[in-house]
């Protein structure tokens, strides 16, 4: 699948992706795994923050592209 095609991007995440609960410092990721939806607590956000500030170098080759949500 190429990736610059947006709208498969868009669907492989409505198919993996149940539901994101953001909070003050953190997240929790619901996502569909099997038959049963797996929930990723506690995500702290000054850590992705950090890596998204250029502070880690580990994700030295990921994308800074930053695009606007979707409408609801």
């Amino acid at each position: 699948m190429p990736f610059d095609d947006f709208n498969k991007r868009r669907a492989i995440i409505n198919i993996f992706v149940q539901s994101i609960y953001l909070y003050d410092d953190h997240f929790t990721l619901i996502i569909n795994a099997s038959k049963k939806p797996l929930s990723i607590d506690n995500i702290p956000l000054d850590d992705i923050e950090e890596a998204f500030e250029g502070e880690n170098t580990e994700t030295e080759g990921c994308s800074s592209l930053m695009t606007p949500a979707p409408p609801l």
